[in-house]
């Protein structure tokens, strides 16, 4: 859980693509989490100008909700979290996938928008 916290805390305030290597220290081995394939950059962080039209992006949105755990293998777990922002009511949602690791520790391998 520590580590799904603090990779929650990281991409809810990410204002730039570029921004998201900060998920890194927390990725399976090899995976660059700026570069997450088959979305617009954009759309890879929660505090976006497309998704947070009226949003201050100034500003983190907040994480409302967290659920869907699935676990898709004995060494994977899946699940949605909720992102709100506070000022302008909108939402976005994305799809997490953590990988655990041989020597234990749970990584970051994908995450992709919920629509």
């Amino acid at each position: 859980m520590p580590t799904i916290r603090d990779v929650l805390a990281i991409h809810q305030c990410v204002q730039n693509s570029e921004s998201q290597r900060l998920l890194n220290v927390f990725a399976v081995p090899g995976v660059d989490m700026a570069q997450m394939g088959g979305m617009t950059p954009e759309l890879r962080y929660p505090n976006n100008y497309i998704s947070m039209k009226f949003h201050d992006r100034s500003k983190c949105v907040n994480l409302i909700a967290l659920d869907q755990w699935m676990m898709p293998a004995l060494n994977g777990l899946q699940f949605r979290a909720v992102y709100f922002a506070d000022d302008s009511g909108e939402t976005i949602s994305y799809l997490y996938l953590f990988k655990k690791m041989d020597d234990g520790s749970w990584k970051l391998a994908q995450f992709n928008r919920y629509s």
